[in-house]
């Protein structure tokens, strides 16, 4: 399979450009993100302000969120997304000069936290190179005539 380097010459387009992108990513105002590899990949910091959070209050999204944007702020998380582009940039494509990445953070059932990150980002795009996309992940549970029982799935909003 070709590269995305490869691919942009086969299209004949020299101003084609390819960039990361994410489109399902939980910033710490989600309860998951306290959970197995998400939580390992974080940095100690991170990792020690959530842990100071009470984990019942993840029982309730809007105010696990808002003890999440007092302990982790946004513009921290900026930087650990960032961190987190730049070591898949080196992976994926070492000696790129395009390191820009676009992410959508789809909490669940809460965005303020994705709202407040995507400003953050605007303002300092130039440093931190991350477009954020916000939005939410929705949990919608609805029940089944045919199977008789209560069907949950998740609708990304972005």
């Amino acid at each position: 399979m070709p590269n995305n380097r490869d691919f942009a010459k086969r299209l004949h387009a020299g101003r084609c450009r390819f960039y990361l992108a994410d489109l399902h990513v939980h910033s710490p105002a989600s309860f998951d993100v306290r959970m197995g590899e998400r939580f390992d990949r974080l940095s100690e910091q991170i990792k020690t302000a959530l842990s100071a959070i009470p984990v019942s209050l993840t029982k309730e999204p809007h105010e696990y969120e808002q003890a999440v944007l007092k302990a982790v702020p946004p513009r921290d998380f900026l930087a650990e997304l960032a961190r987190q582009r730049d070591a898949t940039v080196a992976e994926v494509e070492p000696g790129t000069d395009s390191d820009w990445a676009v992410v959508a953070v789809t909490d669940h059932n809460v965005c303020e936290y994705a709202c407040q990150l995507a400003t953050h980002a605007l303002d300092s795009r130039a440093e931190h190179r991350l477009v954020i996309l916000p939005g939410m992940e929705l949990d919608v549970r609805f029940s089944s005539r045919t199977a008789d029982r209560t069907i949950g799935i998740h609708i990304l909003c972005i």
